[in-house]
């Protein structure tokens, strides 16, 4: 494909290629879709997810010479995000590994960061064989637990997370970092630490030698007022009183509209896992 070296446009001729590529990701990067937006009474409503994410594709058909220096940055710029489940509808079922199968290979080998929002029994149960797919290539992942996605939450049961659902992370073709988000009702803010104290002894040995340690990262916690009824039709609501969930009571035939619940306290707190070499005996 012939392509015009574009001289005469200062874009080519007097920006540097650094700061020209770095021109280029801020135009590709991922940003609201101002016109979706999401309600706040559902289990996918949360900081950084009040609209449906959007990015913009027109840069690249300005020209031939734009886009053969553009043409892998939406994959690199983009958030690919995966909802496992409980996601906005109109968002395809949970199948990352359909997803990037449908990539062409330097597609695959140009994504960024993935996020998954992941409730326990998939997590526990799928992702582990999602890891030892050989088309799964990213370089940064997101693991999000939300409120929602803990066993038996509704029930309000005691917090629970296994470690072998970890077994295959090493196994993802060019992973570089890790992050896992869990997010709880502040009530249940002590167990959610410790459960974190034990997630910070993990260690993920990786497909190419080096290991993933949360050493030297420090733990970030965040809050945040959510519902606390994210799914009316069922009832179901966090009693701010009793400190528990359970079936909201509303007067026959009346608008719940008219009785609205008080919002709860989230708290979200994020481990993280870097590479470091193994120490050679």
């Amino acid at each position: 494909m012939e392509i015009n070296p574009q001289l005469a446009s200062p874009l080519f001729a007097s920006i540097p290629p650094e700061i020209r590529n770095y021109i280029f990701r801020l135009a590709l990067r991922s940003s609201y879709d101002l016109k979706q937006p999401y309600s706040g009474h559902t289990y996918y409503y949360r900081p950084g997810f009040r609209y449906a994410q959007t990015i913009s594709t027109v840069l690249l058909r300005t020209c031939k010479l734009i886009y053969s220096e553009t043409r892998l940055l939406p994959w690199l710029m983009k958030l690919h995000v995966f909802w496992c489940h409980r996601g906005p509808p109109n968002t395809p079922h949970c199948a990352p590994e359909q997803y990037f199968d449908a990539l062409l290979s330097r597609q695959r080998e140009s994504v960024g960061c993935v996020q998954i929002f992941a409730q326990l029994w998939w997590l526990e149960g799928d992702f582990p064989k999602l890891c030892a797919c050989p088309s799964i290539h990213m370089r940064s992942l997101k693991i999000t637990v939300r409120n929602s996605d803990w066993w038996y939450w509704e029930r309000n049961q005691m917090l629970a997370l296994k470690d072998e659902w970890t077994r295959n992370i090493g196994k993802i073709r060019g992973l570089e970092d890790m992050q896992l988000e869990l997010e709880v009702v502040q009530r249940d803010y002590e167990q959610l630490m410790a459960i974190v104290r034990r997630v910070l002894t993990w260690r993920i040995k990786l497909y190419d030698g080096r290991l993933l340690t949360t050493e030297g990262n420090p733990l970030k916690e965040k809050h945040w007022l959510g519902t606390s009824h994210p799914e009316p039709a069922s009832g179901l609501t966090f009693d701010n009183v009793a400190q528990k969930w359970g079936v909201r009571r509303v007067p026959h035939r009346a608008n719940t509209a008219i009785y609205p619940a008080a919002p709860v306290m989230y708290v979200v707190v994020t481990v993280s896992w870097t590479p470091v070499a193994l120490k050679q005996s």
